[in-house]
């Protein structure tokens, strides 16, 4: 199945990218609890609108199965490298749409009331940063980032809101300065 005793150590053998090509479709974030736990105490305390909510690089489907429990309805995922994963264990389709695809504005004719990308951003390259939170910006008022540390560091298009930090997961929260 995977070669890695971790995901880091599959990152830093073959980089991000390949690991998630190689391995996606079995993918499952092995900090799930930590993220569930984390983003119910940003969602309570934060109260963004659940309107219409894209899943960013969704994964297994954590977000989407804590969202779902939750009553929300009307969710859009995407991943260009877990859409088997995530298919298995939601029972749903994501779309295969890259962090590249949307920096180059191809999603720039949809429209959601929260973004929430949980452990992945930070992989995205620091060169492709700037054009993937502006054109994420233009189509969402709120985003919630999840992440394993400090980055990805957000100054393009988002005012960064609040922070939540449980065992050493991050939470933040963005309002667009676009909408």
């Amino acid at each position: 199945m995977n070669q890695f005793q971790s995901i880091r150590e599959g990152y830093e053998q073959i980089g991000h990218e390949q690991y998630y090509q190689e391995y996606g479709s079995n993918y499952k974030n092995p900090h799930e609890d930590k993220i569930k736990q984390v983003l119910l105490m940003g969602l309570t305390k934060w109260k963004p609108k659940l309107i219409k909510v894209l899943d960013l690089a969704c994964g297994s489907g954590e977000i989407t199965l804590i969202l779902k429990s939750l009553g929300v309805k009307n969710i859009v995922a995407i991943d260009p490298y877990t859409m088997e994963a995530f298919k298995k264990r939601t029972g749903e389709e994501c779309l295969p749409i890259s962090f590249e695809q949307i920096a180059d504005g191809q999603i720039g004719d949809h429209e959601y009331s929260l973004i929430i990308c949980s452990y992945a951003m930070h992989l995205a390259d620091d060169s492709l940063l700037p054009g993937l939170c502006m054109q994420l910006a233009m189509i969402s008022k709120q985003m919630i980032i999840l992440s394993p540390h400090k980055r990805p560091v957000i100054k393009w298009g988002w005012n960064q809101v609040d922070e939540i930090i449980k065992d050493k997961t991050h939470a933040r929260f963005y309002t667009s300065t676009y909408l």
